[in-house]
């Protein structure tokens, strides 16, 4: 491999991890197959192959395609290897979850290949590849796609707020902040303290915080999980915020971040992603996030995630 390709592994790479942080799995998975796809003659020798095969789990939206991606990884990776633990205990964590919901179902031991486990990887990657080139030429083959690109653009920039505000958000390792319950898995991915891109959720107008106090949001991501076959108001739970003072602050209704995604109702083992908006005091510090489930019997748990040591 030249220089070139070494600098644009390196670059794909980066961003790959830069857009999982910000729970863009659809771009993770396209900059890791566009690099297979560039690599796949020397990938057996690819000294990032394990860290590759992680993020390519973690990119997937389904979870028995995410934990045959973590058990591939699992089976064919040293025990020193730092992505292989990190997926053996993610695989742990997930059977220890399921035996609670589910006690008959099979506890995980591993997989058998009959290829080389790289091969197998390039296998699965380039068909994700070949499926999403199919779709393309359908999509070509489509009449008049001018205009409809022209109508298209057209209704996105109705939709788009006027607000031209700074985007001050941190993103975080979500793995580091979640929390898991009877209906799902929550993640913060990312912060943004004081933001000024806070609208309505309807007109899409900025709205302001009252004066001395700021805005706070967390950019988190759901995955639907438990009993529920249909996660209808993602995240399944009530969100408050403590405050290190101890006081306690409600999410703010009817609200949104401008131009980022919200939640959408989601079947199981699905996810989705969406900001969540708080009002607090300017001379006001966080301490956790406090999660209550939806339960209909009242006799939910609540989940708390600390915040107080984030960067």
């Amino acid at each position: 491999m030249n220089r070139a390709d070494n600098t644009s592994l390196h670059t794909d790479l980066i961003k790959a991890n830069i857009a999982l942080f910000k729970g863009e799995r659809a771009e993770t998975q396209r900059l890791l197959q566009g690099h297979i796809i560039k690599n796949s003659r020397t990938w057996k020798d690819d000294s990032n192959a394990t860290m590759i095969i992680w993020l390519q789990a973690q990119s997937q939206n389904n979870l028995d395609e995410r934990i045959k991606h973590l058990e591939l990884l699992v089976a064919n990776t040293d025990s020193d290897d730092y992505y292989g633990q990190m997926a053996q205990d993610y695989l742990q964590e997930e059977d220890n979850y399921q035996q609670k919901i589910n006690p008959r179902r099979r506890r995980f031991s591993g997989i058998a290949l009959g290829v080389p486990w790289w091969k197998a990887f390039i296998l699965m990657l380039l068909g994700g590849v070949i499926t999403f080139a199919g779709l393309n030429i359908l999509n070509d083959d489509s009449p008049q796609p001018a205009a409809q690109d022209t109508t298209l653009a057209a209704n996105d920039e109705q939709h788009q707020p006027t607000l031209d505000a700074p985007d001050k958000s941190q993103i975080l390792v979500p793995d580091s902040y979640t929390a898991r319950y009877p209906q799902g898995i929550m993640q913060i991915a990312a912060i943004e303290d004081n933001s000024e891109r806070v609208t309505d959720a309807g007109q899409q107008l900025q709205i302001l915080p009252v004066p001395g106090a700021r805005f706070y949001a967390l950019n988190i991501i759901f995955e639907c999980r438990g009993l529920k076959a249909i996660c209808d108001e993602p995240p399944e739970a009530e969100l408050t915020l403590k405050l290190a003072d101890d006081r306690l602050v409600a999410t703010r209704a009817d609200v949104s971040i401008a131009g980022e995604s919200v939640f959408e109702p989601i079947a199981l083992g699905r996810t989705t992603t969406g900001w969540v908006v708080f009002e607090i005091p300017l001379i006001s510090t966080i301490d956790t996030l406090i999660i209550m489930p939806a339960d209909e019997d009242g006799t939910a748990t609540p989940v708390v995630i600390e915040l107080h040591q984030q960067p």
